[in-house]
Parts: structure tokens; C-alpha cells; sequence
């Protein structure tokens, strides 16, 4: 019973952090975080069973497909990227707080990456050229602030998060 409440209560919390960031509530001179994937880290780095964590990412995949289907793509680039990351994340320095920041930054970058050349890709087929690609300039700003972010949920939440998702397997 208190797996089941745990699970709900940390879906809920996504959720509710996916309206924050479509809504653009803590959008600062036009910067908005990326608030889902800075959680998804720290879930990931919570010492959370693999099962769970791609649980919890099956259910935002739905929620976002049934709430906002226009940010499905995102949605499934994001999926691809902490899939990804859930692979390496035990091969880096083996500081959870720094793999954490690691993961953050270049998850950032590696999200618009990715974001840009599927789109060409979608424009342009296989023809598309990897100089056509761009990444806005706001982009270092977005890092920054994912960045404060993520030390501010760190600090307050990873402990609580690693007691309370550590699920019996």
C-alpha cells in the first residue's frame, strides 16, 4: 500500500511540474526550466529500482499523450534521453550529487540537440545536413537555470525521494 501511494504521489508531483513548465510559471526573461527532466534526474539518481523509474516514465508518456498530445515529440525525445541516461548513469564519478549536475547540463544540451535534428529530419527526410541544425542562444540560459534547480530540489527532496522510492524489489 505504501508503494502504491508513493508511486501516485510522485506521478502527481510530475504532473504537476509538466502544467508548471507548460504554463511557463517560473520563466525568468523568457528562459523556462525544464522542470521534468531536472526531476526525472533526481528520481533517477534516488537509488530508485529501474522498474520504477521506467514506470513512472510510462505513466508521464500517457499523461502526456492524453493532457497535451501537441508535446508528445518532446515528450518522447525527454523518454529517450533518461533512457539513455538510466544506462549510464552508474559508469561516471560515483558522486550521486555530481553525475546529478553532469546529467542535468548535458541533458539540457543533448534535449535540444536532439530535438532539432529529429525535427530537420521530419522537414527534411534523410537529405537533411548536420549544419542545418540550430540550438537557440537561450539555451546556456536554460542550462544555468536547470542547473539552480536541480541543487534547490537536491537539497530539499533527494533524501526523502531515496527513503521513499527505495520499493522493495
Amino acid at each position: 500500500m505504501k508503494n502504491a501511494f508513493v508511486f501516485v504521489s510522485v506521478a502527481l508531483a510530475l504532473a504537476a511540474l509538466y502544467m508548471l513548465q507548460s504554463f511557463r510559471t517560473l520563466a525568468l526573461a523568457g528562459v523556462n526550466p525544464d522542470l521534468v527532466l531536472v526531476a526525472f534526474f533526481l528520481i533517477l539518481f534516488s537509488r530508485v529500482p529501474r522498474s520504477a523509474f521506467l514506470s513512472f516514465l510510462a505513466v508521464f508518456l500517457l499523461f502526456v499523450l492524453f493532457v497535451t498530445p501537441f508535446w508528445l515529440f518532446g515528450a518522447c525525445v525527454l523518454a529517450f534521453l533518461l533512457f539513455l541516461a538510466s544506462f549510464f548513469r552508474r559508469s561516471l564519478t560515483a558522486y550521486a550529487f555530481a553525475d546529478y549536475f553532469f546529467f542535468i547540463a548535458f541533458g539540457t544540451l543533448l534535449f535540444y540537440a536532439f530535438a532539432s535534428l529529429a525535427s530537420n529530419m521530419g522537414a527534411h527526410g534523410l537529405a537533411f545536413s548536420l549544419f542545418s541544425f540550430s540550438l537557440p542562444a537561450v539555451l546556456w540560459l536554460e542550462a544555468a537555470y536547470n542547473l539552480a534547480l536541480g541543487a534547490v530540489l537536491w537539497l530539499f527532496f533527494h533524501q526523502s525521494l531515496s527513503r521513499a522510492l527505495a520499493m522493495k524489489r
